[in-house]
Formats: structure tokens, C-alpha cells, sequence
């Protein structure tokens, strides 16, 4: 396959991951993912969050026109929510930044993120070490379950209504979730999503506590050597991109996994507050 080829690949996972994970939401969260063009619209109005609210993977097809723009931003707009993104990067059609900027977009202030991805043949350390023990989570242990709810719920500033939203992905088909442990303490988890060959990294988080002691490593580790045992030929994720010198652990975990960067997206932000 081509770098190009990767990319694409890249986006189409995770927009596999949202289209389920949007299927998941309870209503009262209604997530939603709708085909915009050849890309996908993820969009939350009860959770004015950037996760929730950007499309993914238009222009990398072909060439999206500027009718085709003015849906995507009504679709935002009819949701009530203050902001969205659109990711722009090397497979992006070459005229659609220029658009973007014509209509009022501008780079976000995480103005980055880096697609990674990795195939069973890529080079990869022999051992991950850690102070913190990964375990999969069992789909009828509901206790370690909502451990792992509430605590991502937490890291990622999320609303109350994604806590049950979160624990319903444990024994839904294709999901698999993960803890990480410190003795008998939940302090961390992560979600792996497995759709045919491929699979999606996503959800992961260490509480701030007991960071620095290896545990999204091993949380990426175990999840990749999961994936690749049940077969899968692609595993993708995605990360924010360092803001001048800031220290960028999750990028760096990631490659030190075995994670490959296969483009850094563009994040261009419009403005949608009264």
C-alpha cells in the first residue's frame, strides 16, 4: 500500500470506531456520525467537546465543493455547538484548506494530531515494562467495568451522561476493555475496538496520580498484542500533537510500542458561538 493508501486506512478505522461508538450513546447523549461528502461528521450538541464535534476524512477522496462545505457547517450549527474541526493532511484534497479559510476556518490551538498506525510486520520492542498490571476487563464484571467508566469519564472532562455511555461498551461485539491496576486499584483503562482485520486504540487513560509509571504503555501494549493476535492486519490511533516544547508522552509511548506516524493532521477550527 502507499503512504497515501495508510492514511486513508488510518481514517477509515477510526471512523469504524465512531460509527459504533455513536450506535452505543444513549440518548441522552446522542452522539451522531453522518456521511458529509466522503467524509464522516461526528457530532455531540449535549457534549460541546472537539472529540464529539469534527469530521473526519473529508476531501480524501476527491474534491469537496464549496455547497458541500456550507452542509458540513450547518450540520454544526443545527446542533447548537460553539465549535468543530475539520482534519486536513496529506491525502486532503489540495483546494480544501483554501476553502476552509475562506469560510472562517483557522488553525485550532491543538493545531496537530498525529495518525499512527501499525501492520504485524512492523518492528516492535520485545518487552513493555511497567509498576502498573493491564488486564482485560471481563464482559460480566461490571465492578472493574465502572471503575473504568468513571475514571475516563474524569481524564477526559467528558459529561455524567458518558459514564454509562462508556460501560456500555463492556460485552458489546467488538469492543474489549482494559484496566490498569495498581495492587487491587482501578487507575487507568482503555477500549480496544476490533472490526474484521482491523482495530482502533481509543478511550485510554491513566488517572493523574499514577502517571509516570508506565501504565499507558502497557495499556497500549497489551491492547496491540490483542489485536494482532486475533488477526488483525491494521491497528490505528490517533494522539494530539505537541504545542511548542510541551511534553507529548502518549506520542511518544505509542512509537516506543511500535506505532507508526503516517501523517500529521491539520486541525482547523470554526467558530460557531453567537
Amino acid at each position: 500500500m502507499s503512504a497515501l493508501d495508510d492514511v486513508r486506512l488510518a481514517d477509515d478505522i477510526e471512523v469504524a470506531a465512531w460509527r459504533d461508538l455513536a450506535a452505543a450513546s444513549p440518548p441522552v447523549l446522542r452522539i451522531e456520525v453522518a456521511d458529509v461528502a466522503d467524509g464522516a461528521a461526528v457530532r455531540c450538541g449535549v457534549a460541546p467537546i472537539t472529540m464529539f464535534n469534527r469530521v473526519i476524512g473529508l476531501g480524501t477522496r476527491r474534491a469537496i465543493t464549496y455547497g458541500e462545505l456550507a452542509a458540513v457547517i450547518s450540520h454544526y450549527r443545527a446542533a447548537g455547538v460553539p465549535s468543530c474541526w475539520v482534519h486536513v493532511g496529506p491525502a486532503t484534497d489540495a483546494g480544501l484548506r483554501a476553502r476552509l479559510t475562506a469560510a472562517g476556518f483557522a488553525p485550532a490551538r491543538r493545531a496537530r494530531w498525529a495518525k499512527m498506525l501499525l501492520r504485524p510486520d512492523d518492528p516492535r520492542p520485545d518487552v513493555i515494562t511497567s509498576a502498573l498490571t493491564v488486564r482485560e476487563i471481563a464482559p460480566d464484571d461490571h465492578a472493574h467495568g465502572q471503575a473504568v467508566a468513571s475514571l475516563l469519564t474524569a481524564v477526559f472532562a467528558m459529561p455524567p451522561a458518558a459514564e454509562p455511555w462508556l460501560l456500555s461498551l463492556l460485552g458489546r461485539p467488538g469492543w474489549r476493555v482494559y484496566a490498569a491496576f495498581d495492587g487491587p486499584l482501578v487507575v487507568g483503562g482503555g477500549c480496544c475496538y476490533v472490526r474484521g482485520e482491523w482495530a482502533w486504540l481509543g478511550l485510554a487513560g491513566i488517572g493523574a496520580d499514577h502517571r509516570r509509571r508506565g501504565g499507558q504503555r502497557a495499556l497500549l501494549w497489551r491492547r496491540i498484542d490483542d489485536a494482532l493476535a486475533a488477526g488483525c492486519t491494521a491497528v490505528g490511533t490517533e494522539t494530539g500533537e505537541p504545542i511548542h516544547d510541551e511534553p507529548n508522552p502518549s506520542l511518544v509511548n505509542m512509537q516506543r510500542c511500535g506505532l507508526r506516524l503516517v501523517c500529521s493532521r491539520e486541525n482547523l477550527q470554526l467558530d460557531l458561538s453567537p
